[in-house]
């Protein structure tokens, strides 16, 4: 398994991921929102159904509901979560 890590192993961080173009996503999960978040991301979240977002410079996804232990996935799982989410306008 692919688990990225960042300082402070905070589970509020992003964790990224490249496609199969080489694009990459930032993975969020709403129900660890914050107010860094906002600022990085203008969308309001979501916090009577959190779900998995996904930004990238081409897009900004959303999938429902959240999974749990999303973070312990596989890069390829989250993809495929990627794969399924719709768009946020």
């Amino acid at each position: 398994m692919n688990l990225e890590r960042y300082p402070g192993s905070r589970s509020d961080r992003p964790r990224s991921l490249l496609d199969d173009r080489g694009i990459e996503w930032e993975v969020y999960d709403e129900r660890e929102w914050s107010i860094g978040l906002a600022l990085d991301w203008s969308i309001q979240a979501q916090t009577e159904n959190p779900g998995l977002i996904f930004v990238s410079e081409i897009d900004r996804r959303r999938l429902w509901p959240c999974p749990s232990e999303w973070q312990r996935l596989s890069d390829a799982d989250l993809l495929r979560l990627l794969d399924s989410s719709k768009p946020v306008s």
